[in-house]
This record gives C-alpha cells, sequence and structure tokens, in this order.
C-alpha cells in the first residue's frame, strides 16, 4: 500500500485518531456487490511505516473471506482496493480516502494499491 506525497501530506498533518482503519477489499470483478474477503488494518499499527516508508505492505488471504464458501483461491481475477476510514467503519463516508481499483490475476506476483488525492471519494 503506498501514500502518494499529497495524501501523506495530509495524512500527517492529520494524523489519524484511534479509530482510523484500512480496509483492504477484495471483489469478483464480475458481481461487485458482496466482498470476497476484507482485511481491516488499524491505522495506529501501521503510522510509523507510513510516515517513515510512505507505504506498508500487508497480505491477504482465505482466512479474510466474508463466507466459508468464498474464498480468494477459488478465484482467478479478483479485484482490490483499499481505503482508509477515519471512523473505522465498513460504510464508506466523505473524509474517507480510496485507492484505485486493480485486477489482480491468478498468476500474479503481488501488487500496489496506491493512494491519492486524485481517487479520494
Amino acid at each position: 500500500m503506498v501514500f502518494e506525497k499529497d495524501v501523506l501530506k495530509d495524512f500527517k498533518k492529520n494524523l489519524p485518531h484511534d479509530k482510523a482503519v484500512v480496509f483492504i477489499i477484495a471483489k469478483d470483478p464480475n458481481d461487485k456487490k458482496i466482498p470476497i474477503a476484507v482485511k481491516k488494518i488499524r491505522v495506529l499499527k501501521i503510522t510509523n511505516n507510513i510516515l517513515k516508508e510512505g507505504k506498508f505492505m500487508f497480505t491477504i488471504s482465505d482466512s479474510n473471506s466474508m463466507l466459508p464458501n468464498r474464498k480468494l483461491s477459488n478465484f482467478k481475477k479478483i479485484q482490490f482496493e483499499a481505503r482508509l476510514s477515519h471512523e473505522g467503519t465498513p460504510e464508506k463516508m466523505d473524509t474517507d480516502f480510496s485507492s484505485q481499483k486493480i485486477i489482480f490475476e491468478e498468476k500474479s506476483e503481488g501488487l500496489r494499491l496506491f493512494f491519492s488525492n486524485s481517487q479520494i471519494k
């Protein structure tokens, strides 16, 4: 997860409080209603990495699946996005930052999600 300079500047100026979380959201590109998996990361745990490096690493797996019969490992293509929620709620709010959406294919080695002011809201 990479924070572009513009978002990093805002992040430093308005450090998120203890409720803030980053949601990593994985969806089926053909059925985007219900996520396949969601990982919730408390921002306080990753603030030092964000401030020092402008990024943090994450792992998402079948253990983050929303339903036992819908596992990440069952999909050849997955759409990923991230959302920084200042209030820590799953519902999208006006104050949230959202990354771009990226399609991850089965043979991909990894992915980078970027937070940028051009992608806010």
